[in-house]
């Protein structure tokens, strides 16, 4: 679907939006980076970096004003110590800190650009020997979402929301619905 054919559906039936999450890419875990090949590299870039670009460029247009626009990450955008092995992830991760970071610039006044970097998330298809407490839940991730749009009374935009952990998402959520 072109962007101004995604653009028109979206305002036939819904005008404009009232927030955006971006969640897109995923987790890649092998060689060390001097081992990837560029075919690897490039899939990854494309995959992280290309598709928030995409998916912004389309959905921006369309947010109503005040409304919020979050991009998810991952810790190892910001970490290289828990990177290891992670390959273009990372600097693909970091990228698209710095791209929300930029669009929170050209966007002030519009409506809210932040980041909420994530820790280990115990997903449906995370397997339990890997599953720990101390994670959010996919389930507190929207829950931290919904919060931060439509409960946050405090106008707040470029910021990296870190959430490591269950704790610090719990901190969240009582500010932020306070």
């Amino acid at each position: 679907m072109t962007h101004k054919r995604c653009n028109n559906v979206i305002v036939d039936n819904f005008e404009q939006l009232d927030g955006m999450v971006s969640s897109l890419g995923g987790w890649w875990q092998g060689a060390a980076l001097t081992d990837i090949t560029k075919a690897e590299w490039e899939e990854l870039m494309q995959g992280l970096l290309t598709a928030h670009f995409v998916a912004s460029k389309t959905l921006m247009p369309l947010l109503r004003q005040g409304a919020n626009y979050t991009f998810i990450s991952g810790v190892s955008a910001e970490d290289a110590a828990f990177s290891k092995f992670s390959g273009p992830v990372a600097p693909a991760g970091a990228a698209v800190l710095m791209m929300s970071e930029l669009y929170a610039v050209e966007m002030a006044g519009r409506f809210n650009v932040n980041s909420l970097i994530l820790g280990p998330v115990n997903t449906r298809v995370r397997p339990s020997l890997y599953r720990k407490d101390s994670y959010v839940t996919s389930k507190m991730v929207g829950e931290l979402i919904g919060a931060l749009h439509f409960e946050n009374t405090e106008s707040m935009t470029g910021q990296r929301l870190r959430v490591p952990d269950v704790e610090a998402a719990n901190e969240y959520l009582a500010k932020w619905r306070a």
